[in-house]
């Protein structure tokens, strides 16, 4: 068995996911999935006895499906990109889900 867990309940959500713990307690966290379990396991590596030997294992949802980044990265690449800045700018918050990412 593991000493410590989380899991994502079913398939899981890209955006605001929610986390079981091992005490079977359900938390939403803010964010895009990638992130939040990345910060996640930083955490628990930051704050894990020193003295015993680890195995962490990460499994990111990313791959999976959906493919839509953070919109903080899809604003970078329209930039970069120069694409039409006012039309992507209004459909952004659509793409992201309303109300989960502010510009």
């Amino acid at each position: 068995g593991f000493d410590y867990w989380k899991i994502l309940p079913g398939q899981g959500l890209y955006f605001e996911p929610r986390f079981i713990s091992m005490k079977g307690e359900t938390s939403t966290y803010h964010g895009y999935a990638t992130e939040v379990i990345t910060d996640e396991a930083t955490k628990w590596l930051d704050n894990r006895d020193m003295s015993k030997p680890f195995l962490l294992q990460i499994h990111h949802k990313a791959p999976h499906r959906n493919f839509l980044a953070p919109l903080k990265f899809i604003k970078q690449y329209i930039i970069k990109h120069s694409l039409n800045h006012q039309r992507y700018m209004q459909i952004l918050p659509v793409m992201a889900l309303p109300g989960i990412y502010k510009r």
